[in-house]
C-alpha cells in the first residue's frame, strides 16, 4: 500500500474545504505518514493521529505523542473543550516538563476528515470495488445473508473468492472474520475492511447502512453501486440518537445521494416519499415488491413533486395513484411445509458487459427453506441486485434454497412437534409485528408465546412498540434482558410492561367488540397491566425466561416460542461490557433436549 506525505494529507483536507490552519507543519511536511489512526493504544513511529469523539480526553492526546504520534487533526469545538478543561491540560498536555510537541491540523468537521482521510490513507480501495448498500429499518441483516450467499455461490463456478460483507451480526474482509456489535462501522475501519477485501482478491462488498452512519458521517466517502431500501417506520428514537422520526428519516433518505442504482420496495408505507427522494437524488430507479397488484398502488411517477421530494409529507404518508407494477416483484407465494415457494417476475435489466445470462422463458420459481413468509420480500431484494449483477438465475435459485441466516426465523422443535421454538433477531416495531403475523399464518391455531426484551441506552421508544405490540399479539410473554448495558434491567422491563399493559387492554377491547359488536371501555385497569398480570412474567436471566416459556408451553400441551432480538449472540452487554452468555440457540437446544428426555420416560 503507498505511503504518503503529511503534506498531502493536508492538501487532502484542503481540496475538500476542511482545512482550517495547520499550525507548525513546516519542519515536517515531507515527512512520510505510517500510520493514520484514531485510538491512541494503536499509535506507532510516524503516525498522523485523528483526535475525535465526545468523550476524547486531553490523555489520549498525550499518549498517542509519546507512542510516536508526529502530528494531530482536531477540530476547533475539541480544542476549545480541551482549553475549557484547564487542570486537564495543564497536566496532560502544556505541561512545562512534558509539553506536547506536535503540529496541529485544524479542520472544520473531524468526522468528515477521518472519512477522506481514511480513504485516502487505504489507497481509495471502494475504486476497485462493487459496493452494495442495503439500508431500511428492517430486512438489512437477512437480504445481506442472502446476497452474500449467492454471490459466493456465483464466485464459486467462476473462481473467484466469496465476497466481503459489513452487517449487523458479521463482518468478513478477506482476512477477519468476527462477530459484530454494530450495524455500520467508524469510517476507518470500512475502508480498512475495503482495502483488506482487495488485496484478498475480492471484487464485492454487501453492508448494511444505518441511520446513525449517515448521523454521524461514517460513510461519505463511499459510492453504492447498487443501494438497496428494504422499509421504513419508526425506530432509533431516543435522546442519543434520532430526537424524532423526522430526523430518522432525513438520514435515512441520505443513501441515495450515494447511489448508482437504487432498488426500492415500493409495497412500505412511505413508499411514494421514499420514492420521490431516490427519483431526485440516485442515478437510475428500480422497484421491487411482493404480488404486484397490492404493490402497484404505492407507486408514483412525479418526481418532482414538492411534497414528496422534500419529505414534507412524511407524517401523513401520503398516498398514490397506481401508476406501473415493480421491476421485479414475486408472486404465486405458498407454503410447502416449512419450505416457502414463490415465483419472480425479473426484468430485462441491463448488466454489465460481457455477461452471460440464462434467463427461463417463464418467470422462475425460488424457494426459501427456512420460516417467514416477510423473508420473500427480503429473497426479491437480493435476487433483483444479484441479477443486476449478472448472476445467471439457475445459480440464484440453488444458492436461495440452501440459504440459512443465523438468527433469522431459526426453527426448532420438540420431539413430538408439540412446542415449536423460532430464534429470530426481531427488535423493533416493524420487524416484531412482521413476526407475529408470519407465525400466526403458518402455525394456525397454536398459542404463541414470546421471550424478548430491549437495549438499554438507546432506542428508548422500542420499549413501548415491542411491550405493546406484545401485549395486543402474544398468548404469553416473558420479559428479559437484552443488552442492559448502562441501565438497570428493571427500568427497562417496567417500560415494556406498562406497554404490554396497553396492548392487552386494546386487545380486550377488541375481542369484547367482536364478540358483542359493541365496542367498551377497556376491561382492564388505566393501562392494562393488571388484568394482564396472568400473561406475562419478568425475569432478568435469559436462560431462565427461555426455560419458563418451554415449562408454559408443556403445561399447555404446547405452542410456539418465540425467541427474539439475540439470536446466535453469545455475549450480552452489561454496563460497558460484553460478558460471555449462552445465545437463544442454546438455551432452547437445552431445553428441547430436556422436553424430549422427560418424555421419553
Amino acid at each position: 500500500m503507498q505511503k504518503y506525505l503529511l503534506k498531502d494529507y493536508i492538501a487532502l483536507l484542503a481540496g475538500r474545504g476542511l482545512l482550517v490552519e495547520a499550525q507548525g507543519v513546516e519542519a515536517l511536511a515531507d515527512r512520510e505518514v505510517a500510520l493514520l489512526s484514531y485510538n491512541s493504544a494503536d499509535v506507532v513511529q510516524d503516525t498522523l493521529f485523528v483526535a475525535k469523539g465526545a468523550a476524547f480526553r486531553a490523555k489520549y492526546l498525550r499518549d498517542a505523542v509519546d507512542r510516536g504520534a508526529f502530528a494531530y487533526v482536531a477540530d476547533r469545538e475539541l480544542l476549545d473543550r480541551l482549553a475549557a478543561g484547564t487542570a486537564d491540560v495543564i497536566q496532560a498536555i502544556a505541561r512545562d516538563d512534558h509539553p506536547v510537541d506536535a503540529p496541529c491540523i485544524v479542520v472544520t468537521d473531524i468526522r468528515l476528515a477521518l472519512s477522506c482521510l481514511a480513504a485516502f490513507y487505504f489507497g481509495e480501495p471502494a475504486r476497485d470495488l462493487t459496493v452494495v448498500g442495503i439500508g431500511g429499518t428492517k430486512g438489512k441483516s437477512t437480504t445481506t445473508f442472502f446476497l452474500e450467499h449467492i454471490l459466493a455461490a456465483y464466485n464459486a463456478t467462476v473462481g473467484r473468492p466469496s465476497p466481503a460483507y459489513l452487517s449487523t451480526l458479521e463482518t468478513y474482509d478477506g482476512v477477519s472474520r468476527a462477530v459484530s456489535h454494530i450495524t455500520t462501522p467508524e469510517s476507518y475501519e470500512i475502508h480498512r475492511h475495503f482495502r483488506n477485501a482487495v488485496d484478498s482478491g475480492i471484487r464485492e462488498v454487501i453492508m448494511e447502512v444505518s441511520s446513525q452512519a449517515f448521523k454521524v458521517k461514517r460513510v461519505p466517502d463511499v459510492r453504492f453501486d447498487i443501494g438497496i431500501f428494504t422499509n421504513i417506520s419508526e425506530d432509533h428514537i431516543s435522546p442519543i440518537e434520532h430526537p424524532d422520526f423526522d430526523d430518522y428519516f432525513r438520514c435515512k433518505m441520505e443513501m441515495f445521494a450515494q447511489t448508482e442504482t437504487a432498488l426500492v420496495n415500493c409495497g412500505m408505507d412511505l413508499a411514494e416519499d421514499v420514492l420521490a427522494i431516490a427519483r431526485r437524488d440516485s442515478g437510475r430507479i428500480l422497484t421491487y415488491g411482493v404480488n404486484a397488484d397490492s404493490v402497484a398502488g404505492s407507486l408514483g411517477s412525479d418526481a418532482d413533486s414538492p411534497s414528496t421530494a422534500t419529505g414534507s409529507s412524511i407524517a401523513a404518508g401520503a398516498s398514490a395513484v397506481p401508476t406501473e407494477k415493480p421491476d421485479y416483484y414475486a408472486f404465486d407465494v405458498r407454503k410447502d411445509g416449512f419450505a416457502t415457494r414463490f415465483r419472480v417476475h425479473l426484468p430485462d435489466a441491463d448488466v454489465p458487459a460481457g455477461t452471460v445470462r440464462t434467463l427461463p422463458a417463464t418467470e422462475p420459481e425460488f424457494v426459501l427453506n427456512m420460516p417467514g413468509l416477510f423473508n420473500v420480500e427480503n429473497a426479491v431484494a437480493a435476487i433483483a441486485a444479484a441479477h443486476l449483477l449478472g448472476v445467471p438465475v439457475l445459480v440464484i435459485q440453488h444458492a436461495l434454497r440452501t440459504a440459512c441466516v443465523p438468527g433469522r426465523m431459526e426453527l426448532f422443535h420438540t420431539a413430538d412437534e408439540r412446542i415449536i421454538a423460532v430464534v429470530d433477531y426481531a427488535h423493533n416495531k416493524l420487524s416484531f409485528e412482521k413476526l407475529f403475523e408470519s407465525v400466526r399464518e403458518e402455525f394456525p391455531g397454536k398459542p404463541v408465546f414470546v421471550v424478548f426484551g430491549a437495549t438499554g441506552g438507546k432506542g428508548v421508544n422500542r420499549r413501548h412498540d415491542l411491550g405493546y405490540a406484545a401485549g395486543l399479539l402474544a398468548d404469553y410473554a416473558v420479559v428479559t434482558s437484552d443488552d442492559p448495558g448502562p441501565e438497570p434491567f428493571a427500568d427497562i422491563a417496567a417500560g415494556i410492561v406498562k406497554a404490554f399493559g396497553q396492548g392487552f387492554a386494546e386487545r380486550q377491547t377488541a375481542q369484547i367488540a367482536g364478540a358483542t359488536g359493541i365496542t367498551t371501555a377497556s376491561p382492564a385497569d388505566a393501562t392494562g397491566t393488571e388484568a394482564a398480570a396472568d400473561h406475562y412474567a419478568v425475569t432478568e436471566d435469559r436462560r431462565t425466561a427461555i426455560q419458563a416459556a418451554f415449562a408454559a408451553a408443556k403445561l399447555l400441551g404446547g405452542a410456539v416460542i418465540l425467541a427474539t432480538g439475540r439470536g446466535h449472540e453469545k455475549t450480552i452487554k452489561i454496563g460497558t461490557e460484553y460478558l460471555p452468555y449462552p445465545s437463544d440457540v442454546e438455551c432452547i437446544s437445552e431445553c428441547i433436549a430436556q422436553y424430549n428426555a422427560d418424555t421419553a420416560r
